[in-house]
């Protein structure tokens, strides 16, 4: 997905949930050699985001709370 950037306007991130035993650097190196191989550079993400649980659902559209007022 796309995020703000000051110089560009934007830039490549990319949201991840890594499995466990695998370090955050040696992941971050296979997405980008796999990425190089398969994109063009400027597609290639430029900010990694790890987190426990991304925010999309099973049908990889963007969960939203349901919030009650």
């Amino acid at each position: 997905y796309g995020e703000k950037n000051a110089i560009t306007g934007q830039m490549v991130a990319v949201q991840l949930v890594i499995a466990s035993g695998i370090e955050r650097s040696e992941a971050k190196r296979q997405v980008r050699k796999y990425c190089r191989k398969k994109l063009e550079p400027y597609k290639i993400p430029a900010k990694f985001i790890f987190t426990v649980q991304t925010d999309v659902g099973d049908r990889f559209k963007k969960l939203r709370l349901n919030k009650k007022i």
